[in-house]
């Protein structure tokens, strides 16, 4: 039975927001509630085009997505 209960603590979800002008990470728990300390963002910038679209470069949305991942790091228990 202790091993069915460490593996309760240990269940989590990562939360991934990635938007037009930053992304977002958070940690939650089994019952839904977010760990604290656990939700960071990074912002970053549009370009836009000349014809009036917007481009988002890959390389700026990926570090965005692990420097998020990064400032959550591993956490005890999980």
């Amino acid at each position: 039975m202790a091993a069915l209960a460490l593996e309760m603590r240990a269940a989590c979800v990562l939360a991934l927001d990635l938007g037009t002008s930053s992304a977002r990470a958070a940690l939650f728990d089994a019952h839904g509630r977010r760990l604290p300390g656990s939700l960071v963002q990074r912002h970053y910038r549009l370009n836009h085009t000349p014809e009036g679209g917007a481009e988002l470069d890959p390389r700026i949305l990926q570090r965005a997505v692990r420097d998020c991942l990064r400032q959550i790091g591993p956490r005890p228990g999980i």
